[in-house]
């Protein structure tokens, strides 16, 4: 058990210990301010029971004075030794960043296998160094690698380090840990660097599978492990580990040292070549590639002679009723293409889902920032809650693209094949058919994707088939009533992609509260002291209410332009384009005022003013306000109206509210300069200068309501009207019009307040 040291100073007080850092079972490991340079460094103190023991004490002496005389980028500094009231300890430089097994810990998983590389083959250098100089360090594992600034490798630890060729000091004792020594380490034979290399192999091996390769509850197991059974292969784990790394992996574990690398140096070399001649491509990718290979370039051969083979044969050649033989040569070649396609489709799954995979997990790699900053233990993305949901949604993904390309294959031969044969007045229903099949399966694609992975990796989906609907050959076919197939398509793809979003609107609004919670707490925080527990909780509901109706606003603004153009081209196949554009924008403005309501009653009219202006965008960009559409200028001018008519109507739902606040800053002032002048000499008079003062008030505030409403309606409608009619004198008659309303407001309040101001006047 470790000694309390805080605040103990050591070496004629230049360390000043401030707290422990870590605990093993030899020493701790403590935080200490080194006075003379001004900096915290860290030092090791020898467990008291173990410093009383000359033996121990002579090999914690020995493990400062190898560290000190040898250097190397990789191998941390050792500043000082020493002993002093019974407290043996050593200074040493002090890295904050944590070991390799904390970083193992809070990534819960394997590493990249470049990053496990780089940072094996600099821990093998720093070990080739010690070997050169004829140490051994015999305790190689992630709780003795320190991670420095941009995660760079510090080999520490050298606690039970050897001097090659020295004679066993301890007996039948096997010396290191248990998960990681070598079998000669076990069996308390000559050792030399390979030792070393063998508990790095396993080092490496845990770092890129996320676990070790032996495992056993007792030394027991154990040991009967590393001397006899053979390693998993790390790919059976991991099947991103391409086979050149597994090999090099293997022999560095196997269980004759000769049958090891001959030097741990020539090891880390090894594996970061490996690494690079794999260029970070996984074997099994590479596989399918090579699989695929010959039906690509079939695939290809086929589609460069298919138009060659749909021309040789004679085109007014009938084969049956209408059928000529050029269009069934055309269709058996389509076929073939297909056959050629779907037998490399789990090769092409295979390579997408891994390409997934490697996205996923470079976005993990990336985000673990936060991790190392102590913020989020599970990163800012959450990626392990949805990375096997992205990985496996590359089937369906896969599946999309087939059948669209297929489609784009096989349609036209196809549907010409048939009606041909059967009747060609049948063509376009035969076509639509066709195109209708297509859509039926990408919905239960699509569908299946929702159910397994979840909507967002199914609106994923649902933008592939956007994209691929345009492209389709025959979707331009008019059906019945002059409908448009691709447009009716692309609508109900917009609805679906609406639906997805909406089943998730809850989770959004969630994450959107946090967010905002989190931005106003901060600042709040200075206040809160002043506020009950019930008006704290009041507020955040405050907050949360009105945060929830601004991503609805936002929901409203990003799915308008998804189906605003396909529902137009689909209304103007039954009613006038005018008529399609009053309907969409009497739709969207209905729909935005009920939400822009629906903030107001919850969370009043800031929110609701904000959600207004946040739509203003969109609504100006109404079909109904698009120049030319009713054979006139532009109608700009009444989108404007509306907006603010909007914004002077939210605030004239709290005109009571207003006029409260003006009375109540307004009236006392007044009455105060009133009051010092001549008091009233009753109550009544006093009643009636109190209503009067208050009748001016409210005028007042008339005033404001007035000057905003010229601002936000007058201004800017009298200048488009007056433009769009071009008659200049209609804008200055709107003008005069506010101006005389104003001078009315102007004179009901002083008319108003005049009676309370002649008794100063007679006074004075």
């Amino acid at each position: 058990m470790a000694v309390e040291l805080g605040g103990k100073t050591l070496w004629d007080g230049e360390y000043e210990i401030l707290e422990p850092l870590a605990q093993g079972g030899m020493a701790t490991v403590y935080i200490a301010h080194a006075r003379s340079l001004d900096t915290n460094v860290a030092v090791k103190v020898l467990s008291p029971r173990l410093a009383r023991d000359p033996a121990f004490l002579e090999r914690f002496h020995a493990e400062a004075t190898n560290i000190a005389r040898i250097h190397h980028p990789n191998i941390i500094e050792v500043y000082k030794f020493g002993v002093e009231d019974g407290i043996a300890y050593i200074a040493m430089r002090l890295v904050p960043g944590g070991t390799l097994k904390d970083r193992l810990q809070m990534i819960g998983g394997q590493m990249s296998l470049s990053a496990a590389a780089r940072l094996t083959a600099q821990v093998a250098s720093a070990l080739q160094y010690a070997h050169e100089n004829g140490l051994i360090h015999l305790d190689v594992k992630p709780a003795n690698i320190l991670l420095g600034s941009a995660d760079w490798p510090l080999l520490s630890d050298f606690g039970i380090i050897r001097i090659a060729g020295e004679a066993r000091e301890d007996g039948h004792r096997v010396a290191g840990t248990p998960a990681y020594m070598s079998p000669e380490q076990w069996q308390g034979g000559e050792l030399d660097g390979r030792s070393d290399e063998y508990s790095l192999g396993i080092m490496f091996y845990e770092l890129v599978t996320g676990r070790r390769p032996f495992s056993g509850e007792t030394s027991v197991e154990l040991k009967a492990q590393h001397m006899d059974a053979t390693p998993p292969r790390p790919r059976e784990i991991n099947p991103g580990i391409p086979g050149p790394v597994e090999e090099v992996m293997l022999r560095a574990l196997e269980k004759r040292p000769e049958d090891r690398f001959p030097t741990i140096g020539e090891f880390g070399a090894a594996l970061v070549e490996a690494v690079e001649r794999s260029r970070g491509m996984q074997l099994e990718t590479k596989q399918a590639i090579i699989k695929s290979t010959p039906n690509l370039v079939a695939l290809i051969g086929l589609s460069v002679v298919a138009p060659l083979l749909s021309s040789l044969p004679n085109p007014d050649l009938p084969v049956f009723r209408f059928l000529t033989l050029n269009w069934p040569v055309s269709l058996v070649t389509a076929l073939l293409q297909i056959v050629l396609l779907l037998g490399i489709r789990w090769h092409l799954i295979g390579i997408v889902t891994r390409f997934l995979g490697t996205i996923v997990d470079a976005l993990d790699q990336f985000t673990r920032v936060y991790v190392r900053l102590g913020t989020d233990a599970e990163g800012v993305l959450r990626i392990k809650a949805w990375r096997n949901a992205v990985v496996g949604s590359g089937e369906g993904i896969v599946n999309i693209a087939y059948l669209y390309i297929i489609y784009q294959i096989v349609a036209v031969p196809l549907s010409k094949t048939t009606a041909l044969a059967i009747d060609p007045g049948l063509e376009q229903l035969i076509a639509t058919g066709i195109v209708g099949l297509v859509v039926l399966v990408a919905a239960a694609i699509v569908v299946k994707l929702f159910r397994t992975a979840g909507p967002v990796i199914a609106l994923w989906a649902l933008t592939v088939c956007w994209a691929f609907i345009s492209a389709m050959p025959l979707v331009d076919e008019q059906l019945w009533g002059g409908v448009s197939l691709q447009w009716l398509i692309k609508l109900g793809i917009g609805l679906a992609v609406l639906a997805t979003c909406l089943a998730v609107r809850k989770r959004v609004q969630a994450v959107a509260r946090e967010y905002v919670s989190t931005l106003v707490d901060q600042p709040a925080r200075g206040l809160q002291g002043k506020l009950t527990p019930e008006q704290l909780t009041r507020q955040r509901e405050g907050i949360a209410e009105a945060t929830d109706g601004i991503v609805n606003v936002v929901y409203l603004i990003v799915g308008y332009p998804i189906i605003a153009l396909p529902l137009r081209n689909v209304l103007i196949s039954f009613v006038s384009e005018t008529v399609a554009a009053i309907l969409i924008t009497l739709g969207v403005i209905a729909v935005a005022a009920f939400l822009v309501n629906q903030l107001r009653i919850a969370s009043g009219v800031v929110p609701a003013t904000l959600g207004l202006l946040i739509c203003a965008p969109m609504l100006l960009g109404l079909p109904l306000f698009q120049e030319g559409l009713l054979g006139g200028p532009s109608l700009q001018w009444a989108g404007r109206f509306l907006i603010g008519l909007g914004v002077l109507a939210l605030f004239l739902s709290i005109r009571g509210r207003v006029q409260a606040v003006g009375r109540a800053l307004i009236v006392p002032v007044i009455d105060h300069q009133l009051s010092s002048l001549r008091p009233s000499r009753s109550e009544a008079e006093e009643a009636a200068r109190i209503k009067v003062l208050e009748g001016s008030a409210n005028a007042l505030v008339n005033v404001l309501y007035l000057i905003v409403a010229y601002f936000v309606i007058v201004g800017p409608v009298a200048g488009d009207v007056a433009g769009a009619l071009q008659l200049s004198w209609v804008s200055a008659i709107i003008y005069a019009l506010f101006v005389l309303l104003v001078v009315y407001v102007l004179y009901r309040f002083v008319r108003g307040i005049l009676p309370a101001l002649r008794p100063a006047a007679a006074l004075a």
